[in-house]
C-alpha cells in the first residue's frame, strides 16, 4: 500500500473548515501527492477558493460569491479571523512551498476558463496543475485555449445503476434544467451554451456514454474521468483503459476506503477526506515491517 494515488479533497484533513490558509499551508508541506481545491468567481470575475456558491461553510456568513465584488470578498473575515483565499494567492503559495505535488483546480463556474489558465501560466504552473470540472463545456474551452494541463471530467455514468440508470438516461439525456442552485446536464448537452446558468451554480453531468468528441479531448490532454465510488466497476475501468482515460474516484471518507480503492488496478487517483490519517497508517505499517 502506498500514497501515490492519494488526493486531499478540498484540503480536508489539514484544517477546518476546508479551503483556508491553515489547511493550504499544512497541505503544501505534506507528503500527499495531489491537492484539490475548488474555485468560484466573484461578481467581477475574480477567482477564490470555495466549493460552495456562498461563503457560509468557510466564513460562517452567507454571501453569494457570484453576487459579491472581489473587494468585498477579500475583506470578509470569519469570527476566527479566517478569510477566502484568492486563487492567485493560492497559486503563489503553492509554487513557493511545494515542489513535488500536483494541484488540481476543480472549476465550478463556467465562462472563466481564460482567467484560470492565465493565472496558472502567470505562476509557471502549467506542468503541475490539473483541471477538473463537472462542466464539460469548461474542459472543452480549456482545450481550445491550448492548455497542456490534463483535463478530468467529473460525472455520473448512469448505466452503472442498471434499470434505474437506463431510465434516468432516457429522462435526462437531452435535458438542461435547474433545481435551486443546482444545474443538471444530460449527455447530449455537453457542448450547449449555459447562458444564465453559467455562474454561481453547482453543476452535474449525467450521461450513459461519453460523447466521442469529448472523450477525444480528454485523451488528447492526458486526462480522464472522475466518478463516484459507487459507480466504480470493472466495465468502467476496462472502458477507460481501452480508450486511454485515467480513472479518478471520489470520495473515500475513511482511510480504509482509500486503501480499498487505491488497491484496484486501473484506478489512478482517489479523493480522501482524511489524507493525514492515510499517511499515518502507512507510516505505522512501514514501521511494523
Amino acid at each position: 500500500m502506498t500514497a501515490e494515488k492519494l488526493l486531499s479533497h478540498r484540503l480536508r484533513g489539514f484544517g477546518s473548515p476546508e479551503h483556508t490558509w491553515p489547511a493550504l499551508e499544512a497541505a503544501c508541506v505534506s507528503r500527499v501527492p495531489f491537492l484539490e481545491v475548488d474555485t468560484r468567481a466573484s461578481l467581477d470575475g475574480q477567482l477564490f477558493l470555495s466549493h460552495d456558491y456562498s461563503t457560509r461553510r468557510i466564513l460562517g456568513q452567507h454571501f453569494v460569491i457570484a453576487q459579491t465584488p472581489a473587494e468585498d470578498l477579500r475583506s470578509l473575515r470569519s469570527p476566527a479571523g479566517l478569510s477566502l483565499i484568492p486563487l492567485d494567492s493560492a497559486l503563489d503559495h503553492f509554487r513557493s512551498a511545494s515542489s513535488q505535488q500536483r494541484l488540481c483546480l476543480d472549476i465550478k463556474d463556467y465562462g472563466f476558463e481564460p482567467v484560470h489558465l492565465d493565472a496558472v501560466r502567470r505562476y509557471n504552473l502549467e506542468d503541475r496543475v490539473i483541471f477538473v470540472s463537472w462542466i464539460p463545456q469548461t474542459l472543452v474551452r480549456l482545450a481550445e485555449l491550448g492548455t497542456r494541463c490534463p483535463l478530468i471530467l467529473s460525472h455520473w455514468p448512469l448505466k452503472r445503476l442498471g434499470a434505474f440508470g437506463s431510465l434516468a438516461c432516457f429522462l435526462t439525456g437531452r435535458l438542461l434544467f435547474k433545481l435551486r442552485e443546482f444545474v443538471f446536464l444530460g449527455n447530449s448537452r455537453w457542448n450547449t451554451e449555459l447562458g444564465e446558468f453559467s455562474h454561481g451554480f453547482q453543476h452535474g453531468f449525467f450521461c450513459s456514454e461519453l460523447p466521442t468528441r469529448l472523450v477525444d479531448i480528454l485523451v488528447e490532454n492526458g486526462g480522464g474521468i472522475c466518478a463516484h465510488k459507487s459507480m466504480v466497476s470493472g466495465s468502467l475501468i476496462h472502458y477507460c483503459q481501452k480508450v486511454g482515460l485515467q480513472v479518478w474516484v471520489f470520495t473515500a471518507k475513511k482511510p480504509v476506503e482509500y486503501f480499498r480503492y487505491s488497491a484496484i488496478q486501473g484506478i489512478d487517483v482517489v479523493f480522501s477526506d482524511q489524507p493525514s490519517e492515510v499517511l499515518e497508517e502507512l507510516a505505522r505499517l512501514s514501521a511494523c515491517g
